[in-house]
Parts: C-alpha cells; sequence; structure tokens
C-alpha cells in the first residue's frame, strides 16, 4: 500500500510474510528511504503486531494489535489490524 498524502508525504504499509527475509527488508527500507518516504509502517498478522518505522531518524516502535495510530503530523489516523 502507497498513501500519497499531500506533496513530499508518502506513507508507505505492507503486511509481512514468511517470505521476507532480513535482506527483503534491509532493500526495501533503502529503496522507500531513497524515494523520500518519511513513515513505513509494517503489519504482522501472524504476530498481530505492527511496527511503525520513522525512516527520517531511524526510529521505530511496536505498534500493538487494534491500536490507533495517527501518522504524517496528524493528516492520517488508522487502526492497526
Amino acid at each position: 500500500m502507497v498513501c500519497p498524502c499531500g506533496r513530499g508525504n508518502t506513507l508507505v504499509g505492507r503486511t509481512a510474510s514468511a517470505c521476507d527475509d532480513e535482506a527483503s527488508s534491509v532493500r526495501k527500507r533503502w529503496l522507500y528511504e531513497a524515494a523520500g518516504v518519511p513513515e513505513y509502517l509494517i503489519v504482522d498478522p501472524d504476530e498481530q503486531v505492527g511496527l511503525l518505522v520513522n525512516l527520517r531518524y531511524e526510529e521505530a516502535r511496536r505498534v500493538e494489535w487494534g491500536a490507533l495510530l495517527t501518522l504524517l503530523g496528524g493528516r492520517l489516523t488508522v487502526t492497526v489490524g
């Protein structure tokens, strides 16, 4: 999922799968960062958790399943799961 949310503000979200490996995750993160994507949300339905990565500052935080998450400076709100 790619959500264009205004000039220069894009959120990328993806669902984790059993096929994902560390190299694939690193490659995707590098590509999104190179494209200027500020936030990257990975949702893992098997583990019932989300991981929000702020690419600009290399921060990540675990988001509990069912939690309400505000993104892109308050312009977008989603429920994880």
